[in-house]
């Protein structure tokens, strides 16, 4: 028997995540004591394994389609990674916690805009719908050899 793969190409998914991280923004901020240190480090997680696995799969191909487009998305990516090092090693209980982490959403949403606005679609334009769907599973396998994939 054949692996099954998943429904949807890697923009597909790529876009399913952002959704999840946005509502997990949400969640962190609306919530305290330690629910909201388990939800910071379940968001943690999900995003260091989303950038990680972009990195390897996505902007490489973005790189030969449009390098000025993935140079700038892994600019963003590394200064929300420096961001999300602080808040993880302040924690949420921290006095300026709130502000920083506010920080690192719109960093976050600005980017996985600029993904969804200038990267995707040019991907969409240039990658034949089985370079995506391979993707997919490669960016698939990043993850889950980073720490699993994120479900709700």
């Amino acid at each position: 028997m054949g692996k099954v793969k998943q429904q949807g190409d890697v923009i597909d998914v790529i876009l399913q995540q952002h959704n999840l991280i946005r509502s997990l923004f949400q969640e962190v901020a609306s919530a305290s004591g330690n629910e909201r240190a388990s939800k910071f480090k379940q968001l943690a997680q999900l995003l260091e394994v989303h950038e990680d696995a972009e990195e390897q799969v996505v902007h490489p191909m973005t790189k030969r389609i449009a390098s000025e487009v993935a140079d700038a998305r892994i600019e963003e990516e590394n200064q929300a990674k420096k961001v999300l090092a602080q808040l993880k090693s302040m924690g949420p209980d921290a006095d300026g916690f709130g502000e920083l982490f506010e920080k690192l959403h719109q960093a976050v949403d600005a980017h996985a805009t600029h993904e969804e606005k200038e990267e995707f679609p040019r991907l969409r334009d240039r990658c034949d719908e089985s370079d995506l769907r391979d993707m997919a599973d490669k960016f698939q396998q990043v993850q889950a050899l980073k720490g699993g994939q994120m479900r709700r």
